[in-house]
Parts: C-alpha cells; structure tokens; sequence
C-alpha cells in the first residue's frame, strides 16, 4: 500500500509539474500575444497618423486646385463679359453706320 502511495504521489507531482509548465507556457504565450497586440496598436496608430497626414495634404493640394481652376474660370468669364461688350459695341457702331449709311442714300434719292 505504501508503494502505491509513493508511485501515485510520484505520478501526482509528475503531472503537478506538468501543469505548471503549461501554465508557465501558456503565462509566456499570453505575454507574448500581449506585446504583439500593443505592437501592432502602436504600427495601427502610426499607420493611421501617416495616412491622415496623406489625406490632409492631398485635400489641400485639391483645394488649391480647386481654388485655381475657379480663378482661371472667373477670369475666363471675364474676358469673355469683355469681349462680348466689345462686340455688342462694335455691333451698334455698325448699325448706327448702316442707319446713316441709309439715310445718305434717302436724301441723295431726294434731291
């Protein structure tokens, strides 16, 4: 009886052992995967703070261009608001030149 207790107490600390190597292991695994999260949190952040400082600049440089276009369209607009006044004046000249034109033609008619 006493071997038997001595060979199941040796068996019990066997597997007493064992466990607290799992236990130890599993402890370094967790650890492990803990700084692996934090790494990838700290690589996520950094990640992130790089692409929101793309984004910003990529929207500045499209608002510029934005702003650009709108300018060199205001200045289209204007010269063609210039051109147009410039021809609708040419126009009335020349109709004011037809008109005196016509009326020469009526009074040389007349005499």
């Amino acid at each position: 009886l006493e071997s038997q207790l001595s060979s199941a107490t040796a068996e019990g600390n066997d597997e007493l052992q064992q466990l607290q190597r799992a236990a130890e292991s599993a402890t370094e695994g967790e650890s492990a995967a803990q700084q692996r999260l934090e790494q990838l949190k700290s690589e996520f952040q950094e990640n992130k703070r790089h692409f929101d400082e793309e984004l910003s600049k990529l929207n500045n440089a499209a608002e510029e261009s934005r702003e650009a276009h709108q300018a060199e369209m205001n200045a289209a607009l204007e010269r063609l608001s210039v051109a147009e006044a410039a021809a609708t004046a040419d126009l009335e000249a020349q109709r004011q030149r037809a008109d005196a034109l016509e009326q020469n033609v009526v009074e040389l008619q007349n005499l």
